[in-house]
């Protein structure tokens, strides 16, 4: 009778997580392929009270925060120049004083708007008063200090903080719902493995301010009818775990370790958040139970360096809840996903005895010029007078040691052929050597997942996935009295959503070498053509892009093609084992083994 019962039970429980998921995803979760890394370029045009553009229709709700709002007030006033006595700025401080001081004149004398004003509104304030420009020029810490500690408290009639509400269900764009549900059906699958109820766990540290979003992620998930937990880890909680040996009372002090990471007065405007990441601090062996007893984790975009420091406790070695997690996603218990810097952050750590870099700033323009630098990537704020290591402002930055090391073959980037990305991951793959490099474009992500030997791909969203193949490529650099020239040259690869691939490893001197790229087309979705059998071919071009454009008005193209790309010269040709492939319906020319030299002297 026990048995039985328990069997009926267990029954059930797979039977309404398999309907959940199917309905959630529309598609048969039993048959789909298992995945455990989703990788997404950034841009999900997601409905919110923040952002009713991407709504299909209206928010059913009250008492919703729309925008991030600030007032000019003396108690705020005063709890800046608090801060300021501290020594909690770390620079600029002197500079923002005085700045307050003649903010606090000028509110003693009526000079002040009092009433609410957006960020906009805000900085136009302080320009009619000749202070923008000063405020602009301030080191990050006193900037950030300034706009934290004027922000205001947006508060419903009954004294409780509005939040921000999002919906998958009510977002207008088609593919940011698919890599939503499709994320959520793989956590679906795993709990189903395991006879559990899935739980995703959701983590924002990528962001200055990690509070900021935790009520935009809490309720997109929770629009999908999957239990969500925030994770509450940033670099500012990560750094306090790993000084808490020295430092006993270091959770009490959490608004000071803010301060060193430039985020000030959030326990004011988040007062329940900053109770519950206390509540870890002070006992984080409840971290690993929530890892333990979720299916998901998916971390937010903003800055991949944050989101990588909020993983390290002391500055080389992996906390133990990424341990956790990164065991759970290779036996297959977990997805781990992100979108942007949630994405680019888990780049490899080494790869055929050689480390795997984590690219963290930069342009395909400055690379191209200057190459790129193993630093940390310089303040987005910085002029080209004032960025550290001598660095200008778009220089393409690395951190040598590599990211996350869940795609374990190489190097992520993302918002990639809208921002003209293809130069500088190329250039990132020269200089590093790295073997494998991906660019996802926007809307889009690629789903991965390693067994042994052997790769899956798959590509899904809106456009498609750029592949670096490093095992085939070539750096020259000549210098002579008048100029230098520098010449990059090598093999990549386009697969656009819908497209799927297998990389088979082989082992030799006991090295993973990428041998094998074999391309598993959908026959429903795509037609295959080679170079031997057709010619050329126009598709509508992208709204940005001009490497993919190039090719999306010369696809199947047989004479070599020419461009201009930030003063550089760009050829793209064809050999015996270039293909073409494309989408009809949705107009996407994707390829694989396409030559390319990226040819510059200057």
């Amino acid at each position: 009778m026990g048995r039985n019962y328990t069997a009926l039970v267990r029954n059930f429980l797979i039977l309404s997580l398999t309907t959940a998921a199917s309905c959630l995803a529309g598609t048969d979760i039993k048959n789909e392929n298992e995945f455990q890394i989703m990788l997404a370029g950034g841009a999900l045009h997601t409905c919110s009270s923040l952002s009713l553009q991407n709504c299909s229709s209206t928010l059913e709700a009250k008492n919703l925060r729309s925008e991030i709002l600030y007032q000019f007030t003396q108690a705020q006033l005063n709890s800046l120049k608090e801060t300021i006595k501290k020594s909690w700025v770390k620079e600029g401080g002197d500079a923002l004083l005085n700045i307050v001081l003649l903010l606090e004149k000028k509110l003693g004398n009526d000079e002040l708007p009092k009433d609410v004003l957006s960020k906009n509104a805000l900085f136009d304030a302080l320009d009619e008063l000749d202070l923008y420009e000063k405020l602009n020029a301030l080191p990050d810490a006193a900037y950030f200090a300034f706009l934290d500690h004027m922000e205001l408290v947006q508060l419903d009639s009954n004294g409780k903080r509005l939040k921000e509400l999002a919906s998958v269900p009510l977002t207008k764009n088609t593919s940011s719902k698919e890599i939503y549900h499709r994320f959520v059906a793989q956590a679906y699958r795993k709990a189903m493995q395991q006879e559990q109820k899935p739980v995703i766990l959701f983590s924002t540290a990528s962001s200055r301010d990690p509070f900021e979003v935790v009520d935009f992620y809490q309720s997109v998930f929770e629009s999908l009818d999957i239990e969500a937990v925030w994770f509450p880890v940033d670099q500012s909680m990560a750094y306090a775990l790993a000084k808490k040996t020295e430092v006993p009372n270091i959770c009490e002090r959490l608004d000071e370790v803010r301060a060193r990471f430039d985020l000030y007065d959030r326990a004011r405007v988040y007062p329940t958040l900053i109770k519950t990441q206390k509540h870890y601090c002070e006992q984080p062996e409840k971290l690993l139970e929530l890892v333990r007893s979720s299916h998901g984790l998916f971390f937010n975009g903003g800055d991949q360096s944050k989101t990588l420091a909020s993983l390290i406790l002391d500055g080389t070695d992996f906390s133990d809840f990424w341990k956790a997690v990164s065991d759970r996603v290779r036996l297959n218990k977990m997805i781990v996903g992100g979108t942007s810097a949630g994405a680019a952050v888990h780049a490899g750590r080494v790869y055929e005895q050689r480390p795997i870099p984590m690219i963290s700033s930069g342009t395909s323009e400055q690379a191209i010029k200057r190459g790129v630098f193993p630093a940390f990537a310089p303040s987005q704020r910085c002029a080209m007078e004032s960025c550290e290591n001598a660095l200008q402002p778009d220089d393409v930055t690395y951190l040598p040691t590599g990211g996350s090391g869940l795609f374990d073959l190489g190097t992520v980037d993302t918002h990639f052929s809208e921002r003209d990305r293809e130069a500088r991951l190329i250039a990132l793959s020269l200089f590093t050597k790295t073997r494998l490099s991906v660019g996802v474009d926007e809307t889009t992500a690629l789903l991965y997942s390693r067994e042994d030997d052997s790769v899956n791909l798959e590509v899904i969203g809106e456009n498609g996935v750029f592949i670096v193949d490093g095992g085939n490529q070539a750096l020259l650099i000549q210098n002579d009295v008048r100029k230098e020239h520098r010449q990059m040259a090598g093999f990549a690869h386009y697969l656009f959503s819908g497209m799927a691939a297998q990389l088979t490893l082989s082992v030799d001197d006991n090295r993973n070498t990428p041998s094998t790229f074999t391309l598993l087309t959908h026959e429903k979705q795509h037609q295959t053509y080679s170079m031997i059998d057709k010619g050329s071919k126009t598709l509508k071009a992208k709204e940005e892009g001009i490497w993919r454009n190039i090719i999306q008005a010369n696809c199947y193209f047989k004479e070599p093609i020419r461009f201009s790309l930030f003063d550089a010269n760009v050829v793209l040709g064809t050999d015996i084992n270039t293909r073409f492939y494309v989408d009809e319906k949705r107009k996407h020319c994707g390829y694989t083994h396409l030559p390319f030299v990226i040819d510059y002297s200057y």
